[in-house]
């Protein structure tokens, strides 16, 4: 005959088990439930930490783009004025115009002059020309700035260009006769247009930097906010 305890006994321990058995899936769940919110947060915050790396080198590539694409535009603009100013140089026009205004100077020595400086102050937008002798006297003026009989104010750059025997650009500079900054470029004129011949003077353009320079430094291709961009002078 069975003994009713040991039976009791056995019943209770099957209990036990199938309770066990019943209750450890949830027991893993709850311990690995807070591991995998753990692991979430730490993809999340990698992904978002690569993200934001990504779009930092985006940014960079951009803006360095964006700098060279000006440096370029300031260097191709730089290069065009003194081209420009060269082609002054090896004309004969005005070296002879120059000559013959110091020799002589009568109204209609001086018309064919100011004609075509007047031509090319509207077609280059110059909001001055200039023509100095050898001494750097103004001998004929176009614009605002210089009356004829007077120095330039430009000494340094003109002498520059004299004795480089080449066209030069100025730096940025004041002029109290006109509100603003301005660069000129300096080139000699020579007898007959050769700059292996005798020395008669130099041509000034002045140049207003809000033609071109100052709103290509300004603007910016894209949408943008808090994008600028500045000229520095290395000393």
């Amino acid at each position: 005959m069975a003994c009713p305890l040991a039976a009791h006994t056995a019943t209770m321990k099957g209990t036990m088990t199938e309770t066990k058995s019943k209750t450890t899936p949830i027991t893993w769940l709850l311990v690995l439930l807070p591991v995998l919110l753990v692991l979430d947060l730490c993809i999340g915050a990698w992904f978002f930490q690569v993200q934001q790396q990504q779009q930092q080198q985006q940014v960079e590539s951009q803006l360095t783009a964006i700098g060279q694409l000006k440096i370029n535009e300031i260097i191709a603009w730089r290069q065009r004025m003194l081209d420009e100013a060269a082609l002054l140089t090896e004309s004969p026009f005005f070296a002879r115009g120059l000559e013959q205004y110091s020799e002589n100077s009568q109204l209609d020595n001086a018309r064919g002059l100011l004609d075509s400086i007047r031509s090319m102050t509207a077609h280059y937008h110059y909001p001055g020309v200039l023509l100095v002798n050898s001494h750097g006297t103004v001998v004929v003026s176009y614009g605002p700035f210089v009356g004829k009989g007077k120095t330039t104010g430009l000494e340094t750059l003109i002498t520059r260009a004299m004795s480089e025997r080449q066209a030069v650009l100025s730096d940025f500079y004041t002029d109290t006769r006109e509100e603003g900054a301005f660069l000129a470029v300096a080139t000699p004129l020579f007898v007959n247009g050769k700059a292996d011949m005798g020395l008669l003077g130099a041509i000034i353009l002045i140049c207003d930097p809000d033609n071109f320079l100052f709103p290509l430094i300004r603007n910016w291709p894209i949408p943008s906010e808090t994008a600028e961009s500045l000229l520095i002078q290395d000393d």
